[in-house]
């Protein structure tokens, strides 16, 4: 399947595919939220990524529903916050860390995202942080599973 690249429609970026249910990437893509910022590493690349505030209620949104578009149509986004949603998300999937995924289509609710037609939340831009900085560390002894009764470096038989 061709990729296309990312498009506009109207006031806000639409990813490659409309109406697309998306996945994290694993076991590719292996992430953690601690303190209310996630880190994602890359196995295959071995870069990581960073996110905090609005980035991380994006993130749990979207592996709770696998989609964004309720989302990105609720009445409290103004034009610039849908452009600035729809932008991370396009990198999130630029950058391989979310994939389309072919399985069936969750009902989304975004519910919890507000009160008294409030964001339960404090916005603010969602920013992709992208780090390189351990690149040749991580692609030279990479993360791995390891048997308890096997340390490493013994491989695990497969």
């Amino acid at each position: 399947m061709e990729t296309q690249p990312n498009i506009v429609r109207g006031s806000y970026i639409c990813l490659k595919q409309e109406k697309a249910m998306y996945r994290v990437n694993h076991p590719r893509i292996v992430h953690e939220t601690i303190d209310g910022e996630t880190v994602l590493l890359d196995l295959n690349k071995g870069v990581y990524f960073s996110f905090d505030a609005t980035g991380v209620v994006l993130w749990e949104h979207l592996e709770k529903f696998k989609n964004f578009e309720q989302l990105l149509s609720l009445p409290v986004w103004e034009d610039a916050q849908r452009e600035e949603i729809s932008r991370f998300y396009s990198q999130l999937e630029d950058e391989e860390i979310i994939v389309s995924d072919p399985g069936p289509v969750t009902q989304e609710d975004c519910s919890y995202l507000m009160e008294g037609g409030q964001l339960t939340f404090t916005y603010t831009c969602p920013v992709l942080n992208k780090y390189s900085d351990m690149q040749d560390l991580l692609l030279l002894d990479p993360i791995h599973e390891v048997e308890k009764d096997q340390g490493w470096p013994k491989p695990l038989n497969k």
